[in-house]
């Protein structure tokens, strides 16, 4: 009996997935960051905390901005600059001087030891069943 490759333990992974699949992990994914920066953006202070780096700060609030559907007070679309500074702050964070760089630099990043956070984030949902990863790093004050 072959062994298959596409699962670990009975479970599935990432590398198994048909391209239907991977589409609609991803869009939950994303649906779950755009909630939550959404409410983030429109807040002064927050209930939590964010208890991952920087990096990985920057790089989801990049993924939140690119979909284009978080928006200031008057409807307009946020810059990516502007949210960066406002999600950090209410996070309690330090925000970075060039935070679109720092951003860019995570996703690009293609070192088998550290992947880009959305593919950390599906792995996460695929393999080991979390139902929201981002509540891994941000966390109840």
């Amino acid at each position: 009996m072959e062994k298959d490759i596409n699962t670990t333990k009975g479970r599935r992974t990432v590398a198994g997935l048909t391209s239907e699949e991977r589409r609609v992990f991803r869009r939950k994914l994303k649906d779950i960051i755009i909630k939550e920066f959404s409410y983030l953006a429109g807040s002064d202070e927050s209930i939590f905390y964010w208890a991952g780096t920087m990096s990985d700060l920057m790089e989801l609030t990049h993924v939140a901005w690119l979909t284009g559907e978080i928006a200031d007070s008057k409807g307009n679309p946020v810059s990516f600059r502007d949210l960066a500074f406002h999600v950090a702050d209410v996070l309690g964070c330090h925000c970075p001087k060039n935070p679109y760089s720092l951003a860019e630099r995570c996703r690009m990043r293609k070192s088998v030891k550290r992947l880009p956070i959305m593919d950390r984030y599906l792995k996460l949902m695929v393999e080991c069943g979390v139902k929201n990863p981002l509540s891994l790093d941000m966390k109840f004050k």
